[in-house]
């Protein structure tokens, strides 16, 4: 006796929320559905990101502004600014074990997500929930240098 399982996955992309719960109820109604999969993002996310960014930036810069004048020290310039972490130029300024572990998700790893569930009833209604807010964030690591 041989048993045959295929499987394929599909992409769909909704632009208009207010169809969503509809659709996924429909949808997860059908025969031979065993898995959905919902994520959710914002068409302004570049935009939201970008503005997150300087916001961040202004913030450090204010923060390093404020700790330079209190060793009596003024800003010059960026010596180094990423958003992945310093850790390579931590080592070149004697500093044993940099504080910044691990990295930043840039990817829309971000994105709310719901699997479906194993009851029919239950499937239905975590499926078709839409996040009230979808969580978006910068990091900037910046190093300054200094004018005595």
């Amino acid at each position: 006796m041989a048993a045959y399982r295929f499987s394929r996955n599909y992409t769909i992309t909704i632009h208009k929320l207010d169809i969503y719960p509809q659709f996924m109820t429909d949808l997860l109604k059908l025969d031979h559905v065993y898995g959905s999969r919902s994520e959710f993002d914002t068409s302004k996310r570049k935009d939201i990101k970008k503005q997150l960014m300087k916001d961040t930036m202004a913030t450090a810069r204010d923060k390093a502004k404020t700790m330079a004048e209190i060793a009596g020290a003024k800003i010059k310039s960026v010596y180094a600014i990423s958003d992945t972490g310093l850790n390579d130029l931590g080592s070149r300024f004697i500093l044993s074990v940099y504080p910044y572990e691990g990295g930043f998700d840039d990817s829309f790893g971000e994105n709310l997500s719901f699997t479906r569930a194993s009851s029919s009833s239950a499937r239905l209604k975590n499926s078709i929930e839409i996040p009230k807010s979808l969580k978006i964030s910068a990091e900037i690591n910046a190093i300054f240098s200094l004018e005595n």
